[in-house]
């Protein structure tokens, strides 16, 4: 996130909640949160805030003429976004478009998906079927390296239509916004906390108290140049690109620490060619010190000619990798490229290594050649010395050392990728299709489901808001839970899905039931609960108990109904979420399972449909 020429004081506002239970970290914040903080504290000089429409829908029909695609990556912001954050600009005015409604920033690969190649100010497009929306600039892409991508922008009051006004409720508890402040000085200390949780006590706690009894609720700020590798932080901005937004710091340390162990190898190993080719050279020496040489001149022709060989070995290297970066970049889902010509600090690293390299592996080459008597040399009377096997034996053991470390590590590396494709995820992934029906109205949701149902190869067809696995952050929300001693407040995540969800992903029951189709008051008064919610609950018979959202009335809420058995809801990093799984009809994301029989025509039978 360097690009930006504020980089340094930029920071994202986030909040620590806990209901019941250790307190969770969000990137996403209240919608006026960025407006209160910038008017108390002066060390603040500006904000910005962006809703994600991936909160409305994972992806969004644009038109434009005859072509038609859709698209994710739309951010709703502030008009002083381009005060907080620097691009490069194309076309237009990015920042005097964000100051009117309907007219969008676009980056330029999404400019040229839509228009094509050329510069599009002025023209118009369908956003969403319904909202007419004008090109006022472009600006480039976003750099691979950024924790923040997006390709479109428009004003927060653009698409009101959309999300309504439930998305900038005032209350400090209804976080859809991520927020970024811009300072003039240093946030990140002690002092500056101290105001922040005063702030924090005099302007919300009350409000907060009025809500939840057991809970506490916190603000903070992460600088930006922490984000890109930042983990523990739930709700991160949506990443629209194959590429991950996220780096892990982890990988980075590890793929330095292999370099390193591969350059020592290496090292090691020139040295123990040079020792071992010291007797063909002895007379070099003993001619040249005979002619005068003397010794440090020596050691400069020994260091310079393994500085040489080392930028040898930096070109074909550079060759090397300038062949296999295409397939790397694939197979890692990275985009990564050389770019030494545009990069000085990464080209300066480059030849400092390459000098380093060279003269630490041959240093000892250089100081022991240029040690020998010329007349010695001469009469041929030159031998090892003890010491210098000595130090060759200690190289070919350090060099050994590293080898069976390395050989070890990656056998664990091994044993880890045969672990997570083996891994039981606790559903089922085989012979499942997913088709996202985010622009259907719901009645032509549920008739799509009943359609693709009748193709004789489908087994089963379900309709939810959420899907197995890492995606879209698993939503947070408070429960009143029955225990022995009354109700008592937890935060759980939440999963929305039809009476086809368990069959279709393959849950296994532990205990109780799953929702049923012919039962209708299971939308309103039933729920299932995973195993880790029943152990965050503390139930011994978890059917039967009641679950109440904050809000219900005192009598209202929901009974659990069955228990499921753990599933994967984040990253094997992460450890299994309590999740509260709740009856819906109006999902966007239809699964589709297919009979073991199923042959490639289900495509086009499903297109039909379609």
């Amino acid at each position: 996130d360097e690009h930006h020429e504020n980089h340094g004081f930029i920071y994202r506002l986030g909040i620590e909640i806990g209901i019941g239970g250790p307190p969770v970290k969000a990137g996403i914040s209240p919608y006026p949160a960025g407006p209160d903080l910038t008017d108390i504290f002066p060390e603040i000089d500006g904000f910005v805030r962006m809703f994600a429409m991936d909160l409305v829908s994972s992806e969004i029909l644009i038109q434009y003429e005859e072509n038609s695609l859709y698209e994710k990556g739309t951010l709703l912001v502030d008009s002083t976004f381009f005060d907080i954050f620097t691009h490069p600009v194309v076309y237009g005015d990015p920042a005097a478009s964000l100051r009117h409604n309907n007219l969008a920033v676009l980056t330029k690969s999404k400019a040229e998906r839509i228009f094509g190649p050329g510069d599009p100010v002025g023209k118009h497009f369908v956003f969403d079927k319904e909202h007419h929306v004008e090109v006022g600039a472009v600006i480039e892409d976003i750099p691979d390296n950024s924790h923040l991508k997006f390709r479109m922008l428009m004003h927060y009051r653009s698409l009101d239509g959309l999300i309504g006004e439930w998305a900038r409720s005032d209350s400090y508890f209804t976080n859809n916004f991520f927020t970024y402040v811009l300072a003039n000085q240093d946030l990140n200390t002690s002092e500056f906390d101290e105001k922040l949780n005063a702030f924090v006590q005099d302007r919300i706690y009350s409000e907060f108290r009025e809500q939840v009894v057991d809970g506490s609720f916190k603000l903070h700020l992460r600088p930006m140049k922490e984000l890109y590798f930042l983990k523990d932080e739930l709700y991160e901005p949506f990443n629209p690109e194959e590429i991950p937004a996220k780096g892990d710091r982890v990988f980075v340390i590890l793929f330095i620490t292999v370099a390193i162990f591969l350059l020592s190898i290496a090292a090691v190993n020139y040295m123990n060619m040079a020792i071992a080719r010291s007797a063909k050279r002895s007379k070099e020496v003993g001619v040249r010190k005979v002619l005068g040489a003397d010794r440090t001149s020596l050691i400069r022709q020994f260091l310079a000619e393994s500085v040489l060989i080392s930028f040898v070995a930096l070109l074909v290297a550079l060759l090397w990798v300038e062949l296999s970066l295409p397939a790397f970049n694939q197979l890692m889902s990275k985009n990564l490229s050389l770019a030494l010509f545009y990069d000085l600090r990464l080209s300066a690293v480059i030849l400092a290594l390459v000098v380093v390299t060279g003269m630490i592996s041959g240093s000892y080459p250089a100081f022991y050649l240029s040690g020998f008597r010329p007349i010695e040399v001469l009469k041929q009377q030159i031998n090892l010395s003890d010491r210098n096997l000595l130090v060759r034996k200690l190289l070919v053991g350090f060099q050994f050392t590293i080898s069976v470390f390395m050989i070890i590590a990656t056998l664990v590396v091994v044993q880890q990728l045969f672990f997570m494709r083996n891994k039981d995820l606790g559903y089922e992934t085989e012979r499942i299709m997913i088709l996202n029906a985010h622009d259907l109205g719901t009645h032509q949701r549920e008739n799509l489901k009943n359609e693709i149902m009748q193709i004789a190869v489908v087994e089963n067809v379900s309709l939810s808001s959420n899907l197995p696995g890492p995606g879209i952050g698993l939503q947070q929300w408070g429960f009143q839970i029955e225990s022995e001693d009354g109700f008592v407040e937890r935060m759980t995540g939440v999963y929305n899905v039809d009476q086809s969800f368990a069959e279709v992903y393959g849950l296994e029951m532990v205990k109780g039931r799953f929702f049923d189709h012919h039962l209708p008051t299971d939308l309103t008064e039933s729920v299932v609960v995973n195993e880790a919610a029943v152990n965050l609950f503390g139930w011994d018979d978890p059917v039967g108990k009641i679950v109440r959202h904050f809000g219900d009335p005192e009598n209202g809420g929901r009974r659990v109904v069955g228990v499921v058995r753990d599933f994967h809801v984040n990253s094997f990093e992460q450890q299994i979420s309590p999740v509260l799984i709740l009856p819906a009809e109006q999902g966007n994301q239809l699964s589709i399972r297919l009979k073991p029989d199923a042959g490639s025509g289900v495509l086009q039978a499903i297109e039909g449909v379609w």
